[in-house]
């Protein structure tokens, strides 16, 4: 054979070659991922996740259906949540039940899988509520009167991003492998994912970064109020912006620059975003070489 194609759909595999120059891969991507792993559990905490996402998938039409009549504050709300989850522990006796239903879809569905710290540090959420209700109450007010920040356009826009991440995440299995391993432990030189193309994924990276970009108003703002006593009181990080605000005014990229490691709300996230890859698929002046996977 003049090529070698290493395949892979849960792994990062090494990029198409001459097989004369990649005949000493013997390893399979399985052993080399294994050797890898950040702990003696990692690769049993990754299938769990995968099988947990496949469950999500699974059972998103029903979950989606829930959400649509939640949203609309349909009367068949109730019965639609019994039919999915036990009566025995979701009675739906109050609004308060109902709440916690629907947002069991999220902690089920989404953050067992990808962001399962969360679930595990409880101070994390804990925390947000010791915070000032006071300076609470003035977050929300200041979102609920600016267009495009309302709670229910906020949570609108994180459903939206779930439905399209169903829709696309059997592709990025290979990177969310990687959150198991240890850091710099891959040559990204040499390796690359087999289960997508730029083109599968740019829409999506696009639409993620810009829902973010609004998102970031609330742990910026709890930021804030941890660190500030104030949630209208910013961290001096850019001329003019003194305020939420000046802040939302913002350009996204700017935006992200508040998204601090020293500051708790934001290092949580551990966001990782690029400004020009995203103005560049915005203005579909990018290209991807299939070969080498370089952008």
């Amino acid at each position: 054979a003049d090529y070698m194609v290493e395949c892979s759909g849960e792994f990062p595999t090494v990029k198409q070659g001459k097989a004369a120059e990649l005949e000493e891969v013997v390893i399979t991507p399985f052993i080399r991922y294994m050797n890898r792993m950040k702990t003696d559990d990692s690769y049993e905490q990754f299938g769990k996740a995968v099988s947990q996402l496949k469950a999500t998938e699974k059972k998103w039409k029903s979950y989606k259906r829930i959400i649509d009549l939640f949203r609309s504050n349909s009367e068949c709300l109730v019965q639609e949540i019994q039919k999915e989850f036990s009566r025995q522990y979701f009675q739906c006796r109050d609004e308060s039940e109902v709440l916690r239903a629907v947002h069991m879809i999220e902690v089920h569905g989404f953050y067992s899988a990808l962001k399962k710290d969360i679930l595990d540090n409880l101070s994390f959420s804990a925390g947000i509520m010791k915070l000032d209700s006071v300076q609470l109450k003035s977050l929300v007010d200041f979102l609920n009167s600016h267009d495009g920040y309302h709670f229910e356009e906020l949570q609108d826009l994180i459903y939206k991003v779930y439905d399209d991440f169903i829709k696309i995440y059997q592709r990025l299995i290979p990177a969310l492998a990687l959150q198991y391993c240890k850091d710099d432990s891959f040559d990204f030189e040499v390796e690359g994912s087999t289960t997508s193309s730029f083109d599968n994924v740019k829409q999506f990276y696009l639409d993620v970064y810009e829902a973010l970009g609004n998102l970031l108003v609330i742990p910026v703002a709890l930021n804030n109020i941890k660190y500030r006593a104030d949630a209208n009181s910013m961290n001096p990080l850019e001329k003019n912006v003194s305020s939420l605000e000046d802040y939302i005014k913002l350009t996204k990229a700017s935006r992200y620059h508040f998204c601090l490691n020293t500051e708790v709300y934001t290092d949580f996230l551990d966001v990782v975003v690029n400004a020009k890859l995203r103005n560049a698929i915005g203005h579909n002046d990018v290209e991807c070489d299939a070969v080498s996977q370089v952008i």
